[in-house]
């Protein structure tokens, strides 16, 4: 299932959009506007800014902690650095491989906390918008569906139309579980 997101200006263009949507047989039930008087952020789903920093940030800590463990291994081992004195050279070089990767998880933490939380991406645009006064008309649907939706509301002239991928809905009983990512 997709998800069309058009950010409009004004409410009375989204209540157009909204409008013109209905009579071309888009349901209430896949159709929403978000802003001032209609329904809030939280209803659209879109990842908070913190949360989609963390998923970033273990993204790339895999990439900076290896380079960093490769990289800090190859210099100690280039130019014969001793962190402990008197031990075996393959222990002197992993430790300071050891201190790399540490070094590139701090990097990994930082980008994706404090820094990260700065730029949340579409999340944070999104955000940003509705807090300028304008209105988000969300539709969901099948992709065939999405490509005459944004044909009728290319009319409306919208500021910013974009298509999410929405994950498929769970069973009831799975709702409620945590994952292996909280």
């Amino acid at each position: 299932m997709k998800c069309l997101i058009a950010v409009l200006p004004n409410r009375d263009q989204a209540e157009a959009a909204a409008n013109a949507l209905r009579s071309s047989k888009v349901s209430d039930d896949h159709m929403s506007i978000i802003g001032e008087g209609f329904e809030s952020a939280e209803s659209l789903g879109v990842i908070e800014a913190p949360a989609q920093a963390r998923i970033r940030a273990r993204q790339i800590s895999y990439w900076v902690m290896s380079i960093g463990f490769i990289s800090a291994f190859a210099f100690n081992w280039l130019n014969g650095i001793e962190i402990i004195p008197n031990a075996a050279g393959i222990i002197n070089h992993t430790l300071a491989g050891l201190l790399g990767a540490g070094a590139g998880a701090l990097i990994s933490a930082i980008v994706g906390g404090p820094l990260g939380w700065n730029n949340g991406g579409d999340a944070l645009s999104l955000r940003n918008r509705l807090e300028a006064g304008k209105y988000i008309l969300s539709v969901q649907g099948e992709p065939g569906q999405m490509k005459d939706v944004s044909r009728a509301l290319k009319q409306f002239k919208p500021e910013k139309v974009q298509l999410f991928e929405v994950p498929a809905t769970k069973p009831q009983e799975w709702t409620n579980r945590p994952t292996a990512f909280q």
